[in-house]
Order: C-alpha cells, then sequence, then structure tokens
C-alpha cells in the first residue's frame, strides 16, 4: 500500500539495490540483512527438485 511504511523500506531497498549492483554485501550498511550465499542455477535447481521428488517416491513407495 503505497504510502505505509513497508512500501516505504522496499521502496528504498529497491533503489540502494540496483545503486549497488553486484556490491549487495553494502546494504548491510543501511540495515538490511545481506545473506551473501550465490545464487542456485537453474540446473541446480531442477536436480535439488528432481532429488527431492526421488526420495518423495521412494518413501511412498516402501510405505506401501
Amino acid at each position: 500500500m503505497p504510502g505505509s511504511l513497508q512500501f516505504f523500506v522496499t521502496s528504498s531497498r529497491d533503489v540502494l539495490a540496483g545503486q549497488n549492483k553486484g556490491n549487495e554485501h553494502k546494504l548491510g550498511d543501511w540495515g538490511f540483512e545481506v545473506i551473501a550465499s550465490p545464487a542456485m542455477t537453474p540446473e541446480a535447481k531442477a536436480a535439488a527438485k528432481a532429488a527431492r521428488a526421488a526420495k518423495k517416491a521412494a518413501k511412498a513407495k516402501t510405505a506401501v
């Protein structure tokens, strides 16, 4: 909702993130919590999803 505190904080975050593209850790200087771990590639996400599905299928099969 425009005008709310959440709106102003997220807008500030978005502007600072744009200005610090590639140096996102600098947002910590402004009080934001920054998680400094690399993002998963699409291939890694797909592999993790397949592994979860296989684990779930194996568990369902042993439950029968």
